[in-house]
């Protein structure tokens, strides 16, 4: 956001205490300028933001004009710039909000309300922060205090003091009145009828798989278990460079393979290119142009690859916050969850209090966390089905409690040579906002990649797709 030049509103802390004579209060006009210049250009956006309120915002201006857009809102009326300016015209507060000229370079600067949750938490921090240093300040004078008080009283309001602060904070997530909830449900269904024939959340780049996710959506984490060789690191990749090579920022963290060898898997799959060929230097024909091609396209893209081996859950979440302020990232991939360094001797319930970190973090950034991890390999071995089941997750009760979607690849030619080797299911094991199902996709094992419709293929072609299992790695 390019501020306006001059911010016509001063203040420095009003309090009676000498060591704060002067001090500038917790405050960054940039986010509050950014809250009201979003909400100017797309007032449907103060139903994302229940928690905040004019006595937030540090600065006049901004609870000015705050309190006209509530009010408009509020009244099923307009909340444009125009329609704020006379709204506070009429209440003769248009000066002490900045004036016009202040209000239309709020609306014009911010380009969009796409980050106004962000924000909005960094508005209600500092005024948090502002409430405490407040009660500092007072709880100060009372210490010194001797106007006849006894110490158990000033004891009593000092005790009150930062209670009023702490009521405060709780008060920030207040508990959301089905009203808002059922307003809010409604306003997105409108939305998505408007829209037509679009996803309610990220693609995952195949039809099948987002026809029974409707894609994936903000704050949900997403499991995707696989035994060794299935193709599981894959198809997180492929997540990933589907919503990047389509503007949606998106981070994939790999515990297990650097940022080099990743590309050469990104630079195959979207090229389409057999892995080995380009291992090995033997490139052939178009391989060449359609390497360009593909490597020209992921290096446009706004994806970023963390690739520090023993990345522990809160070095993921620290790192994804910091993305996400930078970046804007709109999807998280993590490779995988059973390499990520956990404490304690019962590695099911430490890993769960991973899984239960990484939900959190989706929350949190209100984006998608996808999170790989290995199924039991003597599942495989019992004599029944070799198809995959929930409880097939290792250390799987906590995973799947926390799991909003869980998908589970298998291709069935991995045990039987008679299968088609160039098909795979993605079983939607669950689903907590929806249906559940199999997806039967294909499979290029060349250049590690699905496909929304399995291949032709004849008995002949199993020898050479395993040649390339061994050999990509996978």
């Amino acid at each position: 956001m390019n501020a306006p030049q001059a911010f016509p509103f001063g203040g420095q802390f009003p309090t009676g205490n000498p060591g704060l004579v002067g001090y500038l209060p917790p405050c960054n006009v940039e986010a509050e300028q950014s809250v009201i210049g979003g909400l100017l250009i797309q007032p449907e956006r103060l139903h994302d933001i229940p928690e905040l309120r004019a006595e937030h915002f540090h600065h006049e201006a901004h609870r000015l004009a705050f309190s006209a857009i509530t009010r408009l809102v509020g009244a099923n009326r307009p909340a444009d710039a125009v329609s704020v300016m006379s709204d506070l015209d009429a209440h003769a507060e248009l000066d002490a909000a900045g004036g016009m000229t202040y209000l239309t370079q709020l609306a014009q600067n911010v380009p969009s309300a796409a980050n106004i949750r962000r924000y909005t938490e960094i508005v209600t921090e500092h005024a948090l922060e502002r409430s405490l240093l407040t009660a500092a300040a007072e709880i100060s004078d009372l210490a010194v205090e001797r106007s006849g008080r006894t110490l158990a009283e000033r004891q009593a309001e000092a005790i009150r003091l930062l209670s009023s602060v702490t009521d405060e904070a709780t008060t920030e997530h207040e508990p959301v009145s089905m009203a808002l909830a059922v307003q809010t449900a409604t306003k997105e269904m409108m939305d998505r009828l408007d829209r037509g024939d679009v996803l309610g959340g990220l693609s995952t780049g195949l039809a099948g798989l987002d026809a029974i996710l409707d894609g994936l959506k903000p704050g949900d984490l997403i499991v995707i278990g696989g035994r060794p060789s299935m193709g599981k690191s894959a198809l997180g990749l492929s997540i990933a460079l589907e919503n990047g090579l389509n503007g949606q920022p998106a981070q994939y963290n790999s515990l297990e393979m650097q940022a080099a060898k990743l590309s050469k898997r990104a630079i195959a799959g979207v090229g389409g290119i057999s892995l080995t060929r380009m291992k090995s230097g033997q490139m052939q024909g178009t391989d060449y142009s359609a390497y360009t091609v593909a490597a020209t396209r992921l290096s446009d893209a706004p994806i970023w690859i963390e690739d520090k081996a023993g990345q522990t859950v809160e070095r993921i979440a620290a790192g994804a916050r910091k993305q996400k302020r930078k970046r804007g990232i709109s999807l998280l991939v993590v490779d995988h969850l059973h390499l990520i360094p956990v404490k304690g001797d019962n590695r099911a319930v430490a890993l769960g209090r991973v899984s239960a970190g990484l939900k959190e973090l989706a929350m949190e950034l209100g984006i998608p966390v996808v999170i790989l991890a290995q199924l039991n390999r003597d599942s495989a071995k019992s004599g029944t089905s070799r198809r995959p089941t929930l409880t097939d997750l290792r250390d799987s009760g906590a995973i799947e409690q926390d799991a909003d979607v869980v998908i589970l690849v298998h291709r069935e030619s991995y045990y039987d040579e008679k299968a088609n080797p160039n098909e795979a299911e993605l079983i939607v094991a669950k689903h907590r906002d929806g249906e559940t199902g199999t997806v039967r996709v294909g499979w290029q094992p060349e250049c590690t990649r699905f496909t929304d419709t399995p291949p032709d293929w004849s008995p002949a072609m199993v020898n050479t797709a395993k040649q390339y299992w061994q050999e990509a790695d996978l």
